[in-house]
């Protein structure tokens, strides 16, 4: 943990931990975002007329470096995607994966750039959560090596 104890705007954390599956079944399914960022969307109304206020801009980044068990190889992968809201980018996602080797690598970014947004932006921001909620609910699928 870095940063937490300071006078910052950034805490780091790295964490590393290994975990036990049933490798005697044909397929593993694992989400890649080990820490859901975003799980629900919030924007359910069809329309709005009022602002959107949130308290604070936000900044949230996740890495991970999956190691591929032996034996298995990667049969189904999310695919990368990146939304930017309007050219003053208010608000961002990026979700980059990758597979190379016995390796999967993630990088997930989200900025919130502005506090408040006006009704008119409301169909936005109510797309790119169901975009992230979407995505984030999204599985990699091993499946076991032909013997």
């Amino acid at each position: 943990l870095k940063g937490m104890h300071t006078f910052s705007p950034t805490i780091k954390e790295d964490i590393s931990f290994t975990q036990d599956t049933d490798l005697n079944s044909e397929y593993i399914y694992l989400n890649p975002m080990l820490f859901q960022h975003i799980d629900k969307n919030p924007f359910t109304q069809e329309e709005r007329k009022l602002p959107v206020e949130f308290p604070h801009t936000q900044s949230f980044r996740l890495s991970a470096s999956i190691t591929i068990p032996e034996n298995y190889v990667v049969d189904e992968l999310p695919q990368s995607e990146n939304i930017i809201l309007n050219e003053t980018q208010d608000a961002s996602w990026k979700y980059y994966i990758n597979h190379k080797d016995n390796t999967i690598n993630m990088n997930y970014t989200f900025q919130l750039n502005k506090m408040m947004f006006g009704g008119n932006e409301y169909s936005q921001l109510k797309d790119l959560w169901a975009a992230i909620v979407r995505k984030n609910s999204e599985m990699i699928v091993l499946k076991k090596k032909a013997q």
